[in-house]
């Protein structure tokens, strides 16, 4: 299994810059799971029920109905600084999101009208140099 197909790896230089896009700056230096749970919910908009834990970050990342852009991008300045089981966690959670977003096909949209769910393309990046962590962690059978 290719563990970084859903994560892209942008270089030192790199920048992105789409004004297409809602884009999401989580910045370096967050050193706890709480800390990082209010992040996202700035950063991403979330609605006031996030309950801020694991489960509720898999729910708003597979939904994103508040957001009107197409493109959401997620660029990490770095890792945060978590224990491993909790980054694993995390990074699990965002890759299935991405997975979830892409494999989403037009004939489930026309079936979740009625909830008014729209697509959206979830693109999750870090620095180059976080690569190898990232693949190592989530190449673990734990």
């Amino acid at each position: 299994m290719i563990y970084d197909k859903n994560f892209r790896f942008l270089g030192d230089n790199e920048k992105i810059d789409n004004i297409f896009a809602f884009t999401a700056i989580i910045p370096k230096n967050i050193k706890s799971k709480t800390e990082l749970m209010s992040i996202l919910k700035e950063k991403l908009s979330l609605p006031d029920y996030f309950g801020e834990n694991w489960d509720a970050l898999n729910d708003v990342l597979n939904d994103f109905m508040w957001i009107d852009e197409f493109s959401i991008f997620m660029i990490h300045e770095d890792l945060p600084d978590l224990p491993e089981k909790e980054l694993k966690k995390y990074l699990n959670i965002l890759s299935r999101s991405v997975d979830e977003w892409k494999n989403l096909k037009k004939s489930e949209i026309k079936e979740f009208m009625y909830r008014k769910v729209s697509l959206h393309e979830l693109v999750i990046f870090f620095p180059k140099m976080t690569q190898d962590k990232i693949e190592d962690i989530l190449s673990e059978q734990k």
